[in-house]
């Protein structure tokens, strides 16, 4: 394969300003709608940019949202191909090559970050794929690179330059479009995540409703959560906890009502789920909790600084913690200390400072704002 530094001539932009040949890749994507709402605007780069027709492995996005990105050359997903594929099991390679060449695809972007002392099948079907003439990209560090985690996104568009030479950056704002901002402050807090590492407590939840409407008797706060189960039982509890008119409950039915409910808040208050980064890409300011994943990776990082990002220093500091910045045993059983490493007087402190800086009148509270802080 070529070296990472040298630009590959399918994708460099000619001398003489004229756009490359068109050639078709495979991208493959993390699951998840937070995954591809950060990944849009990287394909509106490889698309626009790179005149590049991707087929995408992974994205849950529903189709009135992907005009936003671009009305011109929509982005879909592939349906049908397996989701597993994303893991290049060996059993799997025969069948995701004969899908490769019998679309004519022959690059690979492997934008799934993964740590890479436990990535030997994919590195093993890169070397495959090499010798029949597929070329690989990846977020794996380049011989003699690395420098230590850096947002995703961030780390994504130099993957780009390094094959491809001097790119602009995404349109990480890609669905400002969707936003309609409230006539008097709104508060939104969302409950839910894919796992229960990624939930803050009921506790702490009704701790902030409490203090929010101690601080400011008059800011309309709104609830939501996700489909799950375990989800919905949170809310169910935290209804149950709280005075009743404490808050108002918003049951939203499916991803269309979720971005519309979003962009309607003053200001969200959210753990590591798809609703921070759909915040992120409207502009709605908002404070992002994060417990077993890291938000130096995960967080919108300098495509939102609208956001304060807090981070559980239990969840940095625990040895499940991988270089990828995702806890090893975020699906397989914990009992999550890492939850407690948020204090709900940071996170009130945190949104009634954003609220201010969006012009709402909340009184400023002591916040370090639009950085990774560790509480």
């Amino acid at each position: 394969m070529r070296p990472f530094s040298e630009p590959d001539p399918g994708t460099a932009a000619a001398a003489d300003g004229r756009a490359a040949p068109r050639r078709r890749a495979l991208v493959v994507l993390n699951s998840g709608l937070g995954n591809s709402v950060m990944s849009a605007p990287l394909l509106a780069v490889l698309g626009e940019r790179l005149n590049i027709d991707c087929t995408v492995l992974g994205l849950p996005l529903p189709g009135d949202l992907l005009p936003s990105l671009n009305p011109a050359r929509p982005v879909a997903g592939e349906p049908g191909l397996p989701p597993l594929w994303r893991r290049f099991r060996p059993r799997d390679w025969d069948d995701i090559l004969a899908f490769l060449h019998g679309r004519g695809i022959d690059l690979v972007i492997n934008l799934r970050k993964h740590d890479p002392a436990k990535d030997g099948a994919y590195f093993a079907f890169r070397d495959r794929a090499a010798r029949e003439q597929i070329t690989c990209w990846d977020l794996h560090a380049p011989p003699g690179g690395g420098g230590g985690p850096q947002p995703f996104a961030r780390e994504a568009m130099g993957l780009f330059r390094r094959h491809a030479g001097d790119l602009p950056d995404g349109d990480w704002r890609w669905l400002a479009g969707t936003r309609r901002p409230p006539e008097q402050p709104v508060a939104g807090l969302f409950l839910g995540a894919s796992t229960s590492l990624k939930r803050w407590t009921v506790r702490s939840w009704a701790g902030l409703v409490g203090q929010l409407r101690a601080a400011r008797p008059s800011l309309r706060i709104s609830v939501s959560t996700g489909a799950g189960e375990e989800e919905i039982a949170l809310l169910d509890e935290l209804v149950a906890r709280c005075a009743p008119g404490a808050f108002e409950v918003r049951h939203l039915a499916g991803v269309d009502e979720l971005v519309r409910w979003v962009g309607s808040l003053s200001v969200l208050v959210t753990g590591d789920t798809a609703t921070v980064h759909i915040a992120a890409a409207q502009g709605v300011p908002g404070v992002g909790l994060y417990f077993s994943t890291l938000a130096s990776i995960w967080g919108p990082g300098a495509a939102a600084p609208g956001f304060t990002l807090l981070q559980s220093p239990i969840g940095r500091l625990c040895p499940g913690m991988q270089v990828n910045g995702t806890c090893t045993r975020m699906y397989t059983g914990c009992p999550a200390p890492c939850r407690l490493g948020i204090g709900v007087r940071s996170v009130r402190s945190a949104t009634l400072e954003r609220l201010e800086r969006a012009g709402a009148g909340v009184p400023a509270r002591s916040c370090a704002a639009g950085r990774v802080t560790t509480r």
